[in-house]
């Protein structure tokens, strides 16, 4: 069974057959399911083996899985991203967040019905509109500002040796505690965090033009292949040897991190503006 793995707009997707997971935890808060059959889960808040159709896991929760034949989908989401906390706010309906184990949160529901419409053999087309649809559903996209969009061209063009942040600020007139604000509003991800996100991209590319993992991990600026390990694993809270490993290859789906529709940028253009947060005459105005 061909496996999909989705880089996508803050978050990575899993869809496929993995062994049972053992006892882990991860700084990521994600949703899983079984698409196919149930999954049996336990850990924090669950001391014994429960059966489910989906569960959501918070950043730091131990859990293991029993995980059936056919595919099983991993969700997991950025720490502090706009989707986090987003679906935190869904799971938890207003109330204390928790660190315990949630089966069948409010968001399963969504989750599953979107599984449950991919075919194995739909083409890449269709999957990913379909979870752009789902994560639409979750949390509509806003227009993003073009100063923010032009930041993160930066960083895509730029990300060995990475540019301070305060040079970024400066390059659009816009305050360094500003940019990080607005910047994890509109890419559902802190800047800095962006930064090893567009790096994973390039191993993805790299790995899907044939590179060897060690290989891609070093032409996409780690240090080397245990750099990129725990960064991975740090951002998404998984060996990449598990997911990388698949024996029937994997289907890549690799974002365009700036595409969404975006305000007008009007360069050369003098306006003057009582927002501090733009100088007088920038180069970069809001519509």
């Amino acid at each position: 069974m061909q496996s999909d793995l989705f880089l996508w707009k803050g978050c990575i997707l899993f869809i496929g057959s993995l062994p049972d997971l053992m006892k882990h935890s991860h700084p990521t808060e994600a949703i899983c399911a079984g698409v196919d059959a149930k999954i049996k889960i336990r850990g924090q808040g669950v001391s014994d083996w429960r059966e489910t159709q989906t569960a959501f896991l918070p950043s730091h929760c131990e859990h293991e899985i029993q995980i059936p034949e056919g595919r099983f989908a991993s969700l997991l989401f950025e720490p502090g991203g706009g989707l986090s906390e987003t679906v935190k706010r869904q799971v938890y309906e207003g109330g204390r967040e928790s660190t315990r184990i949630v089966c069948d949160p409010p968001p399963g529901d969504l989750f599953l019905e979107f599984l449950k419409s991919l075919e194995p053999d739909s083409s890449s087309e269709y999957q990913e509109a379909a979870f752009d649809s789902f994560l639409g559903r979750i949390k509509p996209t806003p227009a993003i500002d073009a100063r923010i969009v032009h930041v993160a061209e930066q960083i895509l063009k730029n990300p060995v040796p990475a540019m301070s942040i305060d040079s970024l600020a400066n390059s659009i007139g816009m305050s360094v505690s500003w940019l990080v604000h607005a910047f994890s509003d509109s890419y559902n991800l802190p800047i800095r965090k962006y930064r090893n996100y567009v790096r994973l991209k390039a191993v993805a590319n790299l790995l899907n033009s044939g590179e060897s993992l060690a290989a891609a991990a070093v032409g996409a600026g780690f240090y080397d292949q245990a750099h990129f390990n725990n960064t991975f694993r740090e951002l998404f809270g998984l060996q990449p040897g598990l997911i990388f490993s698949q024996p029937h290859g994997i289907r890549w789906h690799i974002d365009n991190p700036i595409q969404p529709v975006f305000e007008e940028w009007n360069p050369g253009k003098e306006e003057s503006s009582s927002d501090p947060r733009v100088r007088t005459g920038a180069d970069f105005v809001e519509r």
